[in-house]
Order: C-alpha cells, then sequence, then structure tokens
C-alpha cells in the first residue's frame, strides 16, 4: 500500500473542496469531497460565541493564582511531613534514647583523642559560618515563592 499516493490523494481533494467553496460552484461528486467542502465552509465561519477583550488577561491571572496555590500547598505539606519527621524523632529518642545516647557519649571521648577538643570547636566554627548563609538564602526562597 503506497501512503504517499493516499496522503497525496486527500490532500488533492481537500484543495478542490477548497477552492470550490470559495467559487460557490454546485454539488460534488464525491462524497469525501462534499466532506471537505462541509468542513472548509464551517472553518470559514466566524466563531458563534465570542471572546471576552479582557480574556488573555483573565486567564493569565487564574493561571498566576493557581501557581500561588500549588506553592502553598507543597509549602504546607513540607512544613507538616518535616513536623511529623520531628515529632517521630522525639519519639523515637524518648524510647530508647538512652540506650544509644549513653553508646554516644561513651564514644565522644575516643572521637577527641584524633583531634584533642579542637575537633568539636572545629565542627562548632563552621556551624556558625555556614548555618546563616543557609538559613538566609532559605527564608529568602520562601520569601520569593510568597511574594
Amino acid at each position: 500500500m503506497n501512503h504517499s499516493s493516499d496522503h497525496e490523494r486527500e490532500w488533492q481533494l481537500q484543495e478542490q473542496a477548497l477552492q470550490a467553496e470559495r467559487s460557490g460552484a454546485g454539488a460534488a461528486d464525491s462524497v469525501r469531497l462534499q466532506q471537505y467542502r462541509l468542513l472548509a465552509r464551517a472553518l470559514a465561519e466566524p466563531m458563534a460565541v465570542g471572546l471576552a477583550p479582557d480574556f488573555a488577561r483573565e486567564i493569565a491571572r487564574r493561571a498566576e493564582r493557581e501557581r500561588l496555590l500549588d506553592g502553598q500547598i507543597e509549602r504546607r505539606m513540607l512544613a507538616i511531613s518535616l513536623g511529623l519527621f520531628g515529632l517521630i524523632g522525639l519519639i523515637c529518642l524518648m524510647a530508647q534514647g538512652p540506650l544509644w545516647l549513653g553508646r554516644l557519649f561513651d564514644l565522644l571521648p575516643a572521637l577527641s583523642g584524633l583531634g584533642g577538643d579542637w575537633s568539636l570547636l572545629a565542627l562548632a566554627c563552621l556551624a556558625a559560618v555556614y548555618l546563616p548563609g543557609l538559613l538566609s538564602s532559605h527564608s529568602l526562597r520562601l520569601q520569593a515563592g510568597q511574594s
């Protein structure tokens, strides 16, 4: 089966129908040509329902409102998830904390032997340097998402 000749034949029928509609020729011989003429006639008619003058602006306003609502929902879901994660962590800490916290505190003197007490001081300095930047960039992203 030759698909290109089928497409060519359909194209020719569509062109004939368009020309026949433009010239106002009589009824078509083929049913397919008549269908294409009907389609060409329908496409030439103006739309029955007109759009409002500010249609595009209204659609853009709705899209922006939906985008903002989606962002709010995502932020709320993130806050709820983090709250639940913290609550579950607190419950686990209360239930099994004495066991593994005791082992962690037993391990700290061994870790301090690696760098003396300077390792904890270095970690505190790193936290003091990087934590404010992380918090401010996170708060800026939240503010940008709200406005």
